[in-house]
């Protein structure tokens, strides 16, 4: 009896771990002027139908235009550019009560534009230096840095900042719940970019972005607000606001019978790069799973903070 709890409780903070890793800042896998009052409202805008499975573009919903000047924002790098940045992750899991000891994770990404075609960038990128400190380094969690330390990834992405394909080179022999979690530290990197709406926009904007995605083979409903603080010469300040809400499914021998998340954090970077220079947000979330007949509640937290080298 003693064995199966502790397998159960084993799998439950496993699945725990992979989520919360990828629950902060997930935000997703030209237009005529709105408005005439400077930093008054526009009129909602939604461009495509509403998403309703993994893999749907996602739908953008500007609420307010901002303030003159305003102007279409894409992203703008050049064939060739790349950027190094560090990522920590900090986390804490607490399963019925009871914390477990989470590593915190570091890692540094290298992202380079491979080539521009119109409105697609092809990027790669190579993850390296990938560590796991602290209490709580685990097997699941070792063999996840493991198998991404050393990795290099394909991603293409729009230049409105929308992530249109994105894959990760790893070994055919990695266990599906390490490649879960390899695949969510990825998505944590690709979800700093914030995603631009297509109307113009100046200081004060702010716009929803709703998407279908996947974290830890979960489906989860999401929305992410985001508000353009300042911008300036291609340099921009932005704050998000994410929720989420994670649909019933099984994953693997765990069932998720309930979940909901939210994250804030502020984005600093150049429309002439993909990635932010500095990014930081948390997130918290509580989760319920069943595994067998007993049913276990997950409350996480996470921190994410990104610096350009």
């Amino acid at each position: 009896m003693r064995g199966e709890r502790v397998g159960r409780a084993g799998r439950v903070a496993a699945l725990g771990c992979a989520l919360v890793l990828v629950a902060a800042t997930a935000a997703c896998t030209g237009g005529d002027e709105a408005g005439d009052d400077a930093g008054g409202p526009a009129a909602p805008v939604r461009t495509g139908p509403a998403p309703t499975a993994a893999g749907d573009p996602p739908v953008v919903e500007l609420l307010s235009a901002g303030a003159e000047p305003r102007a279409t924002l894409r992203l703008t790098p050049e064939t060739g550019a790349s950027t190094s940045t560090r990522v920590g992750l900090d986390q804490r899991l607490v399963s019925d009560g009871t914390p477990t000891t989470v590593p915190s994770l570091t890692m540094t990404v290298t992202t380079t534009v491979d080539g521009v075609d119109g409105t697609r960038l092809d990027l790669g990128q190579s993850f390296t230096d990938v560590a796991a400190g602290g209490e709580g380094s685990g097997a699941g969690t070792r063999a996840a840095v493991e198998a991404l330390d050393g990795a290099d990834g394909r991603v293409g992405l729009g230049t409105d900042g929308v992530v249109l394909s994105a894959s990760l080179g790893l070994p055919e022999d990695v266990e599906p719940a390490v490649r879960r979690t390899v695949d969510g530290l990825r998505d944590q990197v690709l979800a700093l970019t914030p995603v631009l709406p297509s109307e113009p926009v100046g200081e004060g904007a702010s716009w929803s972005v709703t998407s279908v995605v996947v974290v830890g083979g979960v489906t989860v409903d999401q929305t992410t607000t985001y508000t353009l603080d300042t911008i300036a010469d291609g340099d921009y300040v932005v704050d998000y606001v994410l929720d989420q809400e994670y649909r019933p499914g099984e994953v693997g021998r765990v069932t998720l019978t309930q979940g909901t998340a939210s994250a804030s954090g502020r984005l600093e970077g150049s429309l002439g790069s993909v990635v932010p220079r500095r990014a930081v947000g948390s997130t918290s979330s509580t989760v319920g799973y069943r595994v067998g007949g007993a049913v276990t509640l997950v409350e996480s937290s996470v921190r994410v903070e990104l610096t350009a080298s």
